[in-house]
């Protein structure tokens, strides 16, 4: 996984990138903005502690939770094509090659005319930005936070689920994402954003840019697995923590892959009747 800022400067992405050796075996990207609508779904915790850290009247929101919304304004910029399925059609794409075959495509899209269309390299997809989210792939596979699955995993069959939760509290919200076959977990990853001090964390992409004018004041959206150091002091001073944030979330990671949903739920259960000295 890695955060990146394919497309302008009002939104960072999350790109999620299953790599079976050499190829994509499944892909999911999804962007982050800010909007002053009423009619949208904020990320969850957008409308408790964590959203206080937005700027007055502005709410966080996943675009592809709001595929509708924006894509109706997308419409009325011209486009043809829903923003989930112009993603769908470059996640699509992408399945089944290899990191030099999609910088191919990046080059070949980044040399078309004005007159030239997208659809025509990448099919179904419209977005002007299309190389934009292919390197978003690209840096994804090269620099991204890396977590392996199941050793023996066919992925003929596997899919891989994404969604937003809110599994710490009401101070921040967490992105997941799951390689599964049926109901058996294969890969997964987990990382949670929150606003902080920016003395002692690296925002997500475009903090410093248009995104980053919709917070509130002194404070930035931050990656917790990519400032684990700053955010495990973090845990360390106030919570008495053993393990780095980045530690324990490879352990719970470790734990489920290979598990089953039913095993997973059981165990969940297990912890809920945990006593204190447990």
């Amino acid at each position: 996984t890695l955060y990146t800022a394919p497309h302008g400067d009002k939104a960072f992405a999350a790109t999620f990138v299953v790599m079976d050796g050499d190829t994509i075996a499944n892909v999911v990207i999804d962007e982050y903005q800010f909007t002053d609508s009423e009619e949208v779904t904020g990320v969850p915790n957008s409308d408790a502690q964590f959203g206080e850290g937005s700027a007055e009247g502005m709410t966080l929101i996943s675009k592809l939770e709001n595929d509708d919304f924006y894509s109706e304004n997308m419409e009325q910029a011209g486009s043809t094509v829903s923003y989930g399925d112009n993603l769908a059609a470059i996640e699509d794409f992408a399945k089944g090659k290899t990191i030099a075959e999609i910088e191919e495509t990046i080059d070949e899209l980044d040399g078309l005319g004005e007159d030239d269309d997208v659809a025509d390299v990448v099919s179904g997809a419209t977005l002007v930005d299309t190389s934009g989210y292919l390197q978003s792939i690209v840096d994804t596979t090269n620099d991204g936070i890396e977590f392996i699955g199941a050793e023996e995993a066919d992925l003929t069959n596997a899919e891989l689920s994404y969604s937003l939760q809110a599994p710490h509290g009401d101070q921040s919200f967490g992105v997941v994402s799951v390689l599964h076959e049926g109901d058996t977990v294969l890969a997964a990853y987990v990382d949670e954003f929150q606003f902080v001090d920016p003395a002692d964390f690296d925002g997500v992409p475009n903090s410093d840019a248009g995104f980053g004018e919709n917070y509130n004041e002194d404070v930035v959206l931050a990656s917790k697995m990519q400032n684990d150091e700053a955010y495990s002091a973090m845990m360390t001073e106030f919570a008495e923590a053993t393990n780095t944030y980045a530690e324990n979330m490879q352990a719970i990671i470790d734990f489920a892959v290979g598990s089953s949903v039913e095993d997973i739920e059981a165990t969940i259960a297990e912890l809920d009747g945990l006593g204190e000295d447990d």
